[in-house]
């Protein structure tokens, strides 16, 4: 490796490793792990509140997508969200965020959203089906 690319490189992990978050951020995108656009996507989500709690909800999610053989690409318990790819007719790399918040007390909202919107109403569709059979309306 040339002496220049070399110093590059450790600069780079250096500044990772710092917790520098403008770097942090440099370094997600160039790994292919950064939930920047979802995140801003996320406006335009498709919406659905459901009554369970997020912990539920949230293996209930996981339970889902693996069901439906949808690739799970990043999964943030603490933040909370799950990013899946592999979303039937769309572009097997395609990105699917899936966030959640509660609301109240047993009252959890799930946004599913996109940059490709066949596969975020895909998705929605298929998740809030499923969670719906799961988590019935009283």
């Amino acid at each position: 490796m040339s002496g220049t690319l070399q110093k590059f490189f450790i600069g780079l992990m250096l500044l990772v490793l710092v917790g520098c978050g403008p770097a942090m951020e440099t370094a997600k995108i160039l790994w292919g792990s950064s939930t920047r656009a979802l995140e801003a996507a996320r406006s335009n989500a498709f919406r659905r509140d459901f009554s369970c709690d997020l912990d539920a909800c949230y293996k209930e999610t996981l339970k889902i997508a693996e069901l439906e053989k949808w690739e799970i690409f990043i999964k943030k318990r603490k933040e909370p969200m799950i990013v899946v790819m592999g979303i039937k007719g769309a572009v097997e790399t395609t990105e699917v965020g899936i966030f959640f918040k509660s609301i109240s007390a047993g009252r959890v909202e799930i946004a599913v959203t996109s940059l490709s919107t066949n596969a975020k109403r895909t998705a929605a569709e298929t998740l809030f089906a499923e969670l719906a059979n799961t988590f019935p309306e009283p």
